[in-house]
């Protein structure tokens, strides 16, 4: 954690030293808060994870957020200041926070690799067309965003989105002759950038999460 201004710094050697303590970013932040919380759920009680995951959430929400624009930054420096104000809606998937107003699809399901700053994807036509693909691995994260918050609030919004995400899934990112998912399709037709199946980034790993929570999800839910 950065001392006194809190957050984590990630950019370590092989020994835990600071490579670079100039940027930290929301992925980076979002996924320590995870696996802190997670350590703590899962055993680990007796370390001070569950203070360290807290703290890092009100980094998070105080330093991160923009205010002005709405969602997270991409990025600030060591000291809170914005650095990138992109607005990545994968990164947001990892928050699990405010992506029902930032990328989403909300008549036919399905995310979009990026949004505009602010207001629906539809309206972002300053946006190249490769941002408005729908990557595989953002429908799987957003999956189990939604899968993970609706029961916890209880909001039929989530319901909603989680249905309708399913639904474009099923429809257009499944290859149901073939097995799995394709890698990216297009936002507007659903047909596949590429039929290719596996590469440098993409295996198993997301499709086969996201189904595994959507599984266990539906047999507590049904």
């Amino acid at each position: 954690m950065g001392q006194r201004i809190w957050g984590f710094l990630t950019r370590l050697d092989r020994c835990g030293r600071r490579l670079d303590d100039r940027e930290k970013v929301l992925m980076m932040q979002v996924r320590m808060i995870h696996s802190f919380s997670a350590a703590h759920r899962h055993g680990l009680s007796d370390r001070g994870y569950l203070e360290l995951a807290g703290k890092g959430f009100d980094y998070l929400v105080q330093t991160m957020w923009d205010s002005t624009e709405g969602v997270f930054f991409f990025s600030v420096t060591r000291d809170g200041k914005p650095l990138s104000r992109r607005k990545n809606t994968d990164f947001h998937a990892y928050a699990m926070t405010g992506l029902l107003e930032f990328g989403f699809d909300h008549e036919r399901g399905g995310l979009a690799a990026y949004g505009p700053l602010t207001g629906k994807t539809s309206l972002a036509a300053d946006l190249s067309p490769d941002r408005f693909l729908r990557p595989w691995w953002t429908q799987a994260e957003m999956l189990n965003a939604l899968i993970s918050v609706y029961p916890r609030t209880n909001d039929s919004r989530y319901l909603r989105a989680l249905l309708a995400l399913f639904d474009w899934i099923d429809r257009y990112q499944i290859d149901h002759e073939c097995g799995d998912w394709y890698q990216d399709v297009y936002w507007d037709s659903g047909q596949p950038v590429t039929t290719d199946k596996g590469g440098e980034f993409k295996t198993s790993f997301h499709a086969g999460r996201a189904l595994i929570w959507t599984i266990e999800a539906l047999r507590i839910w049904l």
